[in-house]
């Protein structure tokens, strides 16, 4: 008896080259291959952050966007803001050095003497960040 082999099952999407059903991961196998749960993977469906397709009414993501994904730290890094930035910092330690009073810091770097006695004890060590 001899037997038919098919041709492996291809999907059009789109303009694209047509997708092997082999390209395409099923969410858990998107989980498992990231190391992350299933929910995980639908809220970065949800987010539009993995590229996906409806077929057979499921999820699809395909292989290579699965692998290459890596996801962005959400939410802002903890803490206030510095009022004072690293380029202004080093201009107010140069004037400083050259005997600047903090008044006149602050007033060249738009922000007050305080902030300015702040950041040059939290930069030479006297106050802990």
């Amino acid at each position: 008896m001899e037997r038919i082999l098919e041709d492996p099952i291809r999907i059009t999407v789109g303009r694209q080259r047509k997708k092997m059903i082999s390209d395409l991961l099923s969410v858990p196998e998107v989980a498992d291959l990231r190391g992350v749960s299933n929910a995980c993977v639908y809220e970065w469906v949800a987010k539009g952050l993995l590229s996906t397709r409806d077929r057979f009414g499921r999820i699809l993501v395909e292989r290579t966007n699965a692998e290459s994904f890596v996801p962005k730290p959400q939410g802002w890094p903890p803490g206030r803001p510095r009022k004072i930035t690293k380029p202004a910092l080093l201009r107010a330690r140069r004037l400083r050095a050259q005997g600047a009073t903090l008044a006149e810091i602050g007033k060249a770097i738009g922000v007050s003497s305080g902030a300015v006695s702040y950041a040059l004890r939290r930069d030479a060590g006297e106050i802990a960040d």
